[in-house]
């Protein structure tokens, strides 16, 4: 008998005969046919070179190196039995790193779960990155665990999970024309209203994306003047604050900035809105990892919460 022969109905056989000490009433005790059983056996004479069992008026009697095996064979049938045993994950016990690409909205959904990661795993540290255009390639090879991002093209080998829908409003300073006039006439403005001034434009990752969405809407308003572009949100905020630019931004970004009481929101025209979606996305590879699957839940289950 080959090494490689040496399978767990083998070591099972031999743990049984040592403890039965009779080949029949060890082959019924694995369901096994007695002929398999008889082959089995002479196989595992061959492999060790020893008789292992010797007849005996009441069956067979194992020789000090079948004791030996059984002994090694139950230790080995003990780990292969813990092998098919399911894992179990415990996060207080879980030491790792998590890198998370997103821009200024990501943060948003991260921080409900960061502060459960931080009391229910000490060993956790989450690593926020800035949210490149070659995210897709960083999930693929482990550059990244997550990234956060309103693109609505995924690449096959990811997934996602829509984490919000938001819509967008256009922020300026409260005393701005345009937050008095809207106040005065108890309305939203027209496009023709806000493209009398000009704006703060938030530029973001991926490029394509961006791109994309500055030539969305009206003729007109992909011809509005552009004051400034800049990437960082508060930095906007406080150009707008300063100023008479305005800033269109998601709801959730304004909701921010709104109770300084510095700053006013009005709604966008209608022609205007569009869904704002960002999407929690991993690599399919990950997608049954525990420790990711973990994670994963905190952040979807502390949106579900925040939105119910």
């Amino acid at each position: 008998m080959k090494k490689e022969n040496l399978d767990r109905e083998a070591l099972l056989l031999l743990k049984a005969l040592v403890e039965t000490q009779n080949l029949v009433r060890a082959a019924q005790s694995l369901d096994m046919p007695a002929a398999t059983a008889s082959r089995t056996l002479a196989r595992l004479r061959d492999l060790f070179g020893d008789t292992l069992f010797t007849r005996c008026a009441g069956g067979l009697t194992p020789t000090a190196r079948a004791l030996e095996l059984a002994a090694k064979a139950q230790a080995v049938l003990s780990d292969m039995e813990k092998l098919l045993e399911p894992a179990v994950f415990d996060p207080a016990s879980l030491k790792r790193s998590f890198r998370i690409a997103c821009v200024d909205h990501g943060v948003f959904f991260v921080a409900p779960a960061a502060a459960q990661t931080a009391r229910l795993a000490p060993g956790v540290e989450l690593e926020i990155v800035e949210f490149a255009n070659n995210w897709a390639s960083d999930l693929q090879n482990g550059e990244l665990d997550f990234a956060i991002s309103p693109v609505d093209e995924i690449p096959a080998d990811c997934m996602s999970l829509t984490l919000e829908h938001c819509r967008s409003v256009l922020l300026m300073r409260k005393d701005h024309p345009l937050a008095l006039a809207c106040r005065a006439a108890g309305k939203g403005p027209s496009l023709e209203d806000i493209l009398k001034f000009r704006f703060v434009e938030l530029v973001f990752r991926p490029t394509w994306l961006y791109r994309r969405m500055m030539t969305m809407g009206p003729e007109a308003w992909r011809e509005r003047s552009v004051a400034v572009r800049t990437p960082y949100f508060f930095s906007a905020v406080e150009m707008v604050k300063h100023s008479d630019l305005l800033l269109k931004a998601s709801e959730m970004l304004a909701d921010t900035v709104l109770p300084g009481g510095s700053l006013a929101a009005v709604p966008v025209p209608d022609v205007l809105h569009a869904d704002f979606e960002p999407k929690l996305i991993w690599n399919r590879r990950t997608h049954t990892d525990p420790a990711a699957q973990w994670l994963r839940s905190l952040i979807a289950g502390s949106v579900s919460h925040k939105t119910s």
